[in-house]
């Protein structure tokens, strides 16, 4: 007799209706199993994806009220950085009288651009220091090529008004750099401490564009301008220069050459630096760069040191030798405080190199600059 295989018992044909009792309960079939889990999945990924607009959106809302309560305080000269104030970093700790080191790095640029060289950055640097009470000197850091025309005769109008008005002791301390429009400021202070190899001098200004010409005509390209009177164009580097143009435009730069030399000669003429002493001596007239050395030789330097040196000099010269010293920095933006960074850093910008390369692009074409030649 054959073995047959298990069979799995047949229902009980009920015409459709299963029996009551639990004897006649009809066992599940895999085949009908029901699966909520993918429902389940698909209104999860509804919900986190609405979670994860509404969180963009509230942080897009968040940032916008954070840039606008920026720029409601960024109006007039020091703009938002006056509206914010700098962060003070101790430096030498002593009694309640400071001395405040106020950095000048990079090319001085007007306008809240230009990192720690912007123009309304150190005015408002120096109306903080103006404002302080305690404040008896400041030092300007300086580690700087030079700037625009118009931003470094700003920062120099405010040092004055800090000397002048408030009896603030002003010192440079010349680093790497202080040269042309930095010079223009240094000559403003009370006493210069410059580094033996500090690059400095440079006292001349420039203007300077490419002529593009010759290039237009050899391609066949004939530029078109309209405009009103014969000198409106007058930079444009497309077409050559005419000799009146090239008239104008010098007395353009002899004037605001003079201006640069009569602000060294009221600067430095306690120091020997007469108006005959500048007219006749090569070195200092003829916008050469010198170093510390030089320019001590020669009057423009009054001490060779370093920081530390300029510190002790301030101290004394202030009457608080026991004074507190303290470093102002720009406070954070608004990114750097969403990505939790800190205060500006106080090592030299990375624009350096551009410096040496001369391939700075915060050079304009067609502004004049009180800038060292190593900024080109």
């Amino acid at each position: 007799m054959s073995e047959q295989p298990d069979q799995q018992p047949s229902a009980p044909d009920n015409g459709g209706q299963a029996p009551n009792g639990p004897a006649g309960h009809r066992p599940q079939r895999p085949t009908a199993q029901f699966r909520p889990q993918q429902p389940a999945k698909k209104g999860m990924n509804g919900c986190l994806v609405g979670m994860l607009v509404a969180m963009l959106l509230g942080g897009g809302v968040a940032l916008v009220a954070l840039f606008a309560i920026f720029a409601a305080g960024a109006g007039g000269a020091g703009g938002g950085y006056a509206a914010i104030g700098p962060n003070e970093v101790p430096v030498e700790s002593g009694d309640r009288n400071k001395i405040v080191i106020i950095p000048v790095h990079g090319i001085i640029q007007s306008g809240l651009g230009g990192g720690q060289g912007s123009s309304d950055m150190l005015i408002s640097y120096i109306r903080k220091a103006a404002s302080d009470k305690n404040v008896k000197a400041i030092i300007l850091d300086m580690n700087t090529p030079g700037g625009e025309v118009t931003a470094t005769d700003e920062v120099y109008h405010e040092l004055q008004k800090i000397r002048e008005d408030h009896g603030v002791y002003t010192v440079t301390c010349m680093r790497s750099m202080a040269a042309s429009g930095g010079y223009y400021l240094a000559a403003g202070t009370d006493h210069i401490v410059a580094n033996r190899l500090t690059f400095t001098g440079s006292i001349g200004v420039i203007i300077a564009g490419y002529n593009y010409s010759g290039l237009l005509e050899k391609v066949g390209v004939q530029p078109e301008v309209y405009h009103t009177g014969d000198n409106k164009d007058i930079l444009s580097m497309s077409r050559p220069r005419r000799d009146d143009e090239v008239e104008i435009i010098n007395a353009l730069v002899d004037e605001t050459y003079n201006e640069f030399a009569e602000i060294v000669i009221k600067g430095r003429s306690g120091a020997g630096v007469t108006r005959e002493k500048f007219e006749a001596t090569a070195e200092i007239h003829d916008s050469r760069v010198l170093s510390g050395a030089q320019a001590h030789k020669l009057g423009l330097v009054d001490e060779l040191g370093y920081m530390e040196d300029a510190i002790v000099h301030a101290r004394s010269a202030c009457g608080s030798p026991g004074a507190t010293v303290v470093r102002y920095v720009s406070p954070p933006s608004v990114l750097d405080l969403l990505m939790g960074a800190e205060a500006e850093p106080e090592h030299m910008p990375k624009s350096l190199a551009d410096w040496v390369s001369g391939s700075n692009p915060q050079i304009r074409k067609g502004c004049m600059y009180y800038l060292s030649p190593m900024a080109y």
